[in-house]
């Protein structure tokens, strides 16, 4: 366990599990990681996965990384959407975590409850202290895509994810109901 202070002096208690390398690479998807992804995708049971960019929906893997590369730039990026940049986060050749990365928020649901940045944690991997590193791995590629300010938004109940964030230096900004629908997110900025 861990108890980190964060810029605003609010305890953000993180889990580390003994022994755990906390070591990670991201990298971007490829067909040679087929089967892996297809392994991630399964543990989330036909779920949501924050920062999958469509993962839980394409039938295959070559479906998800034409529509990922699609994302990647203004160019192809559908009118609809935002680029993105979509990065698997690995530990020893590992598959444990997504991030999604918004090249802007431009967007009337990113801009008010989606944000810059959407991230997972394979189920199996979560409560070891991933979370907190992840985050700050991907806030680098943030910056490095000329992102100074970044909004990320978690469920008002998520509280790991909420811990995460906080650790990563998070500025809560406001809670916001989801379309009226009384399911609340908390806003939150990073400074990259």
């Amino acid at each position: 366990m861990c108890a980190l202070y964060t810029p605003n002096n609010i305890c953000a208690t993180i889990y580390y599990k003994k022994g755990v390398d906390l070591t990670m690479e991201l990298i971007k998807p490829t067909i040679d990681l087929a089967e892996q992804i297809m392994e991630f995708k399964k543990e989330f049971d036909g779920g949501s996965i924050h920062g999958g960019s469509n993962l839980a929906t394409c039938s295959s893997v070559e479906e998800w990384i034409e529509h990922i590369t699609q994302l990647s730039s203004k160019d192809t990026c559908p009118t609809d959407l935002v680029p993105s940049t979509t990065l698997l986060v690995m530990n020893d050749d590992k598959i444990i975590g997504i991030a999604d990365i918004r090249h802007h928020i431009n967007h009337p649901l990113l801009s008010k409850w989606g944000g810059h940045i959407g991230y997972s944690l394979r189920p199996t991997e979560r409560y070891q202290g991933y979370g907190p590193e992840m985050l700050r791995q991907v806030l680098k590629k943030a910056k490095n895509l000329e992102l100074p300010d970044v909004l990320l938004c978690c469920d008002a109940d998520n509280t790991a994810s909420e811990k995460v964030i906080l650790a990563n230096g998070g500025q809560y900004e406001r809670s916001v109901d989801i379309d009226g629908s009384g399911t609340f997110v908390k806003r939150y900025w990073i400074t990259t």
